[in-house]
């Protein structure tokens, strides 16, 4: 009778470490999946605005320009100042003069980090 008892102690344990790990799991599964639905904050984009570290906002999605600044035919100079932060403006009305080429987008694409949150 004792054995049985203990048995079924045993069993009962398992059975509650097993839904509890399983619900942590789904908490911890429901929370990441909610914080990659939230993006990326402006807050962290400003995190990074250096010319060795420069992320910039276009049409709020977020990209990583730091490899491309030197590659701009423009020069990097006309991307540095919006290092963390937003440059839709500047990218739409290339600086003021006229739009970029739909080359422009295409390259952009390559440097994509995620959307902005909302």
């Amino acid at each position: 009778m004792k054995i049985k008892n203990i048995v079924t102690v045993s069993l009962i344990v398992f059975v509650v470490l097993i839904i509890g790990v399983l619900g942590a799991a789904a908490f911890f599964n429901n929370n990441n999946s909610n914080n990659l639905e939230t993006g990326i904050s402006k807050m962290q984009v400003a995190a990074h605005s250096a010319p060795s570290d420069c992320w910039v906002i276009v049409s709020d999605k977020v990209y990583n320009l730091t490899d491309f600044l030197s590659l701009h035919p423009a020069g990097p100079e006309r991307i540095t100042p919006f290092c963390g932060q937003d440059g839709t403006q500047a990218f739409t009305t290339r600086g003021g003069d006229n739009p970029h080429p739909a080359q422009a987008n295409d390259t952009l694409q390559a440097y994509y980090v995620g959307d902005l949150s909302r």
